[in-house]
């Protein structure tokens, strides 16, 4: 009878530490941020991206298979109308040398197009990834008019999460200052980006590394 009660014991404490260590995996994969960007504070002069005249302008970096990136996505939907006629938007896809535009052009792809003042783009294997250091799928930028980096960061909360978060605060509160040229982002605003590598979504899932 003790050796039962004993062995049911035991499996009961194998089985809460097992829930245990699940939850933890899914609290870090969550909650632990992608690898930052060190971007330049002028709007890259070796990028193919073009600035748009008297309005800020909007880059986020996204791999089209990253599961985390639906939620970025999902943010700059709300963003934009909110600095309609304030600020245009690029999302560049990472598309690796081995692949297709129709593997690049999937269910992100169209969530971004059909987002007004959105351009939707493919980046042959990284490069322009690579004039703004974006390492991260959901990596965002924000420049003025002049060409001044103002935010740099990711614009959710956690991964594959949706709701407020300080990087969409961050953008908005650029836009509701009347003087611009006296915005206290002048410092920079930095936010974690919660995503994936943006050149390997599945590198996090399968080795719990982040960068």
């Amino acid at each position: 009878m003790k050796k039962r009660k004993l062995s049911t014991l035991l499996i009961f404490l194998g089985w809460f530490m097992a829930i245990g260590f699940g939850f933890t995996r899914i609290y870090n994969y969550a909650n632990i941020p992608g690898k930052p960007a060190q971007a330049l504070l002028q709007w890259p002069q070796g990028t193919t991206l073009s600035s748009f005249k008297d309005l800020a302008t909007l880059v986020m970096f996204v791999h089209p298979h990253c599961p985390c990136s639906e939620a970025s996505l999902g943010e700059l939907e709300k963003l934009m109308p909110r600095i309609l006629g304030k600020a245009k938007s690029y999302v560049v896809f990472y598309k690796p040398q081995n692949k297709t535009k129709e593997w690049v052009q999937d269910s992100l792809w169209k969530k971004a197009q059909s987002i007004p003042n959105v351009t939707a783009l493919i980046d042959e294997t990284g490069i322009e990834a690579s004039q703004f250091d974006a390492k991260t799928s959901g990596q965002t930028f924000l420049y003025s008019s002049e060409g001044n980096l103002l935010f740099q960061g990711g614009i959710t909360a956690q991964r594959g999460h949706m709701g407020d978060n300080d990087g969409q605060l961050a953008i908005l509160s650029y836009f509701k200052l009347k003087n611009p040229k006296q915005n206290p982002l002048r410092e920079i605003a930095q936010t974690p980006v919660f995503g994936c590598s943006l050149r390997n979504p599945e590198r996090a899932k399968t080795s719990g590394t982040y960068d």
